[in-house]
């Protein structure tokens, strides 16, 4: 092994490992944590797990993984201040969407989009949103596509 092959491979195991310990840290809180402020008169925890959440999407076409898959994230989390967006996501929205977000990034460059889409759904038990080679999102309040 190469010092730049060592060397990208610890970078690589060094981002999973904070990757993970992001999403067991948000990812386990209950919905009322989440929405508890870090500090009075700072942002809520799940203001910044949604700030984190939208940079890791942010980085799928930066790394030349393809498309973003959840660029409306910027307006809820990176655009506007933490409580000036009326609605935000659930903690649990946001904990498939960083599981997805993750799994996408770790999945690396030509992988189709179909595949880490279809995660979020098998992460939610759901039926993946593939028809006729389109893909669907479906959200809470938003009508389903069928």
């Amino acid at each position: 092994m190469t010092l730049e092959t060592s060397l990208i491979d610890s970078a690589v195991r060094n981002w999973r490992s904070n990757v993970d310990r992001a999403g067991n840290l948000f990812g386990n809180l209950p919905q009322e944590q989440l929405l508890q402020e870090v500090a009075p008169g700072k942002n809520r925890l799940i203001y910044l797990w949604g700030h984190l959440t939208a940079f890791s999407d942010a980085l799928i076409p930066l790394l030349g993984f393809g498309d973003r898959i959840h660029p409306e994230l910027d307006l809820m989390f990176v655009s506007n201040p933490d409580r000036t967006v009326p609605t935000i996501l659930l903690g649990e929205d946001l904990k498939i969407i960083w599981q997805n977000g993750a799994y996408r990034l770790s999945l690396g460059p030509g992988k189709a989009l179909g595949e880490s889409a279809n995660v979020e759904h098998k992460l939610k038990g759901d039926h993946p949103p593939m028809r006729d080679g389109a893909i669907f999102k479906r959200s809470r309040g938003s009508k389903q596509v069928e």
